[in-house]
């Protein structure tokens, strides 16, 4: 988060001419290796049809089509959680793309919630908004829901939990289930 910036200019001396979107995390994974609490940094390049994507943020919002070959399909979302009237403006957001389909993460840092859109921006929501030619395929890997009651955390090696409420947190977890 610190490094945006720079790591922005960096990017874009070794690649010009390339769009950049991202966001910061606490912890990343690639390739099997997984970073967490420490500098990382992950970088997928794509090679799309310049009228197939649009890049967007609170500075440059996702604009209509000029045509139906240049529609939006579907949009890879960053979201700064201390964004006021979130859910608003991603429900607002979802209505642009034809399937509604947002797909992305939220910014999580214990510094700046940064994110990159051609720029590095603090606040809102930024991406890239794909056409119809570009046939994206997601899943979800990470979420949660509320299961059972609150329990407090009595034990951890690192960021395995042991025990909850003074017991073993395995029988817990499946009592709760």
């Amino acid at each position: 988060a610190e490094a945006a910036e720079p790591l922005l200019a960096a990017l874009r001396q070794r690649w010009p001419g390339v769009a950049f979107v991202g966001t910061v995390g606490i912890g990343v994974c690639a390739s099997g290796v997984e970073y967490f609490d420490e500098p990382g940094l992950v970088v997928m390049l794509a090679s799309l049809p310049r009228g197939q994507f649009q890049v967007f943020s609170g500075a440059a919002g996702l604009r209509g089509a000029h045509s139906p070959a240049q529609r939006a399909a579907t949009a890879l979302v960053h979201a700064d959680p201390s964004t006021p009237e979130l859910p608003e403006l991603l429900a607002e957001l979802a209505d642009r793309p034809e399937s509604g389909y947002l797909f992305g993460c939220v910014s999580a840092s214990r510094r700046r919630q940064v994110q990159i859109a051609d720029g590095v921006f603090e606040g809102g929501l930024s991406g890239v908004a794909f056409g119809a030619e570009v046939h994206v395929v997601s899943r979800v890997t990470q979420g949660g829901t509320p299961l059972g009651p609150a329990r407090r955390i009595t034990a951890s090696d690192g960021s395995v939990v042991l025990a909850l409420d003074g017991r073993p947190a395995l029988p817990q977890l499946l009592l709760d289930l």
